[in-house]
């Protein structure tokens, strides 16, 4: 996970009397006892689940949330926000939970307001996250490594906000989720009887794995395997500055995002592909990340900044709409 200078905050207080209200810079003000006419922001929504799950049922709270993670960065603002109300909650009623408890209640939160499993490596990120560094976790034992990101002299990072907010989204990560535990069964009846999920899968036994399939399942496994491979590759050639690998990696991750996981967007892949005709340029990879269309690129420090600014007004010469740029 890649850190941003960037957060959600919420201010919590006691109600003084039985309604909880929320109030959401630049939005308005909702309460929990309206008549429901007027549609809440998912913020808010997700709020209230929060309070449901963390606090008793006959307490009411006033809330404030502020923040400037961006839009198109949704899990991890989502994650930052839900990691930060339920430090507050614990705050205000000196809740006892440890952080594993914390995490996990959110996750299950979070997965009920998607309709979709919701990878938790943004909550433990929003929890343990520092600054200038990125962070390793395993979403199974919930463990976490802080690695060093390289000097800004070396290497920078941006993302670029298309705009689209067409993702496949939760409906397709339900539905992959589904389909790769069905892989998992199947391969355990064509010889593969140790296996309890698709990520203890060796690269190495993967063509094996593939030809045991239905065709329908291959691509979902090739992918779901060859990311997972790519993790520890990708750590090596951080700790050695390898930064042409590392943007390899970056370009390798989207192209199968989009072939086998069909995650990608037309905005995303023309990003992508003006990222790759200018590697000799100082770009060094660029890949999708997350549900909100984003796309994370990776490049020389003193060539990024103009880069980004060439990407923007190609982007708009071709849909017509500036995108939105950030530097890391």
């Amino acid at each position: 996970m890649m850190p941003m200078v960037t957060g959600m905050a919420v201010a919590i207080r006691a109600s003084r009397d039985n309604v909880s209200r929320v109030a959401v810079e630049g939005e308005g003000i909702w309460a929990t006892d309206d008549d429901g006419s007027v549609a809440k922001p998912e913020v808010v929504q997700l709020f209230m689940r929060l309070l449901m799950r963390f606090t008793d049922d006959s307490s009411s709270f006033e809330a404030g949330l502020v923040g400037t993670v961006p839009t198109c960065c949704e899990e991890g603002r989502q994650a930052a926000f839900g990691v930060a109300t339920v430090r507050a909650v614990r705050a205000l009623l000196a809740l006892s939970e440890d952080t594993t408890t914390l995490v996990t209640g959110l996750h299950e939160v979070l997965g009920e307001a998607w309709e979709a499993p919701f990878n938790i490596a943004y909550l433990l990120a929003s929890e343990s996250a520092a600054p200038r560094k990125m962070l390793l976790s395993d979403t199974q034992t919930l463990e976490s490594l802080p690695l060093e990101i390289p000097t800004p002299e070396r290497v920078s990072w941006g993302i670029v906000d298309p705009g689209n907010r067409r993702m496949p989204g939760p409906p397709l990560v339900r539905q992959q989720c589904e389909k790769a535990a069905e892989a998992a069964t199947i391969l355990r009846q064509k010889g593969f009887s140790q296996l309890s999920s698709l990520r203890e899968l060796e690269h190495s036994s993967l063509q094996a794995a593939l030809d045991a399939l239905p065709r329908r399942f291959r691509p979902l496994v090739r992918h779901l395997v060859r990311e997972n491979r790519n993790v520890p590759i990708m750590v090596r050639a951080l700790k050695k500055l390898d930064f042409q690998k590392c943007g390899t990696i970056m370009m390798m991750s989207h192209d199968s995002r989009k072939n086998d996981w069909g995650e990608t967007t037309t905005e995303g892949d023309f990003i992508v592909g003006l990222v790759r005709k200018m590697s000799l340029d100082g770009l060094l990879g660029a890949c999708s990340t997350g549900q909100g269309g984003s796309i994370l690129i990776a490049g020389q420090s003193y060539m990024l900044p103009q880069h980004l600014d060439h990407i923007r007004s190609r982007f708009e010469e071709r849909f017509g709409r500036a995108p939105k740029t950030i530097l890391l």
